[in-house]
């Protein structure tokens, strides 16, 4: 990742608490860059929450992951 990427791990102040964490991905690549000035995940623990893409043009693409209920179990 980091051969492609530069790679940047923070978890921010309001959501330390729920162990909550944010990796921007900014490309090395000077055509993907040109393309897609960073990418964002964030999430809790070991969920993914968010997946934010910001182009070059300015651009913003939010794709926001959440839980699906749990199927209710029929006898």
């Amino acid at each position: 990742l980091r051969r492609h990427y530069e790679v940047s791990l923070t978890a921010p102040a309001p959501q330390v608490q729920t162990g909550g964490w944010e990796l921007t991905l900014v490309p090395r690549d000077r055509a993907l860059l040109d393309a897609v000035s960073r990418v964002m995940l964030r999430g809790a623990g070991t969920e993914l929450a968010a997946v934010e893409i910001v182009e070059a043009n300015g651009d913003l693409t939010l794709m926001q992951i959440s839980a699906l209920p749990n199927p209710s179990v029929r006898k």
